[in-house]
């Protein structure tokens, strides 16, 4: 990650070592990943837009099309077979 530090290539800040093995198995940094507010700011600001009113609407019917996108594949991988 600090290799793409100066350049375009968005990159969150690294916010501490976590050298404790047990937590997931191997040593990781803590990112400094946006809240949904700031996400939410990032994303009108780069599309010129003032708000997203419900912004909760999209994320739920992203969740369902990702579902029925996923139970597709899988249907689709059994009747193959």
């Amino acid at each position: 990650m600090a290799a793409l530090r100066n350049t375009d290539v968005p990159v969150p800040e690294m916010l501490h070592l976590c050298t404790d093995r047990d937590v997931i198995g191997t040593e990781f940094y803590t990112l400094g990943i946006p809240t949904e507010q700031e996400f939410l700011d990032l994303y009108c600001q780069f599309s010129g837009r003032s708000e997203i009113t419900n912004h909760l609407f999209f994320a739920v019917f992203s969740l369902f099309r990702s579902a029925a996108i996923i139970q597709g594949v899988y249907k689709h991988r059994i009747f193959r077979c």
